[in-house]
């Protein structure tokens, strides 16, 4: 469809960082408007750890179950069906798990940049360094940020009826 106002349904997904390192999901489904209108919203985390497959995957089965409301009532609601997939025995990865890292998650980056010519050179690094921690009773973050830049230019010195004139700069 290329113009999304001769849509029937219209679905919304945006996401945000968690404290975790994670995302939240929100999707939310609209149908109609006005007095008649359905819309409905459904939350999901998705895991630091998660593959983009699994990302994916919680992205479909929230978008389809923001749908069930939509299409409830319609044709395709004779067509739906519900299934319960069971919990495969295999421990939680929720707070109850055991965690060896006690809730901390430790991040590390770095960039860096470089350009120049003859006359010019330039060099910038930046390299950092975080932690953070929530609990149900706190939220701590630290970080460590260093940056290092370098400039040249080459110098020129002119010199005109016993006047020297100097160009120089270095940042």
């Amino acid at each position: 469809m290329r113009d999304r106002n001769q849509a029937d349904v219209h679905i919304i997904a945006t996401t945000r960082s968690t404290a975790s390192g994670g995302a939240e999901l929100s999707v939310t489904v609209e149908r109609g408007t006005g007095p008649n209108a359905i819309k409905d919203s459904v939350l999901a985390i998705i895991r630091q750890s998660s593959t983009n497959d699994e990302a994916r995957r919680v992205v479909a089965r929230v978008i389809g179950q923001g749908m069930l409301n939509v299409v409830r009532n319609t044709a395709l609601g004779n067509q739906l069906s519900i299934s319960y997939r069971p919990s495969t025995g295999r421990k939680s990865d929720t707070r109850g798990a055991k965690d060896k890292w006690h809730l901390w998650v430790f991040r590390v980056g770095g960039s860096g940049f470089g350009c120049g010519d003859e006359n010019y050179k330039s060099f910038s690094t930046n390299i950092s360094r975080g932690a953070s921690r929530t609990t149900d009773q706190w939220k701590a973050n630290f970080s460590l940020n260093a940056n290092y830049c370098r400039k040249r230019k080459r110098c020129t010195r002119i010199s005109t009826a016993g006047v020297v004139i100097r160009a120089s700069s270095k940042v």
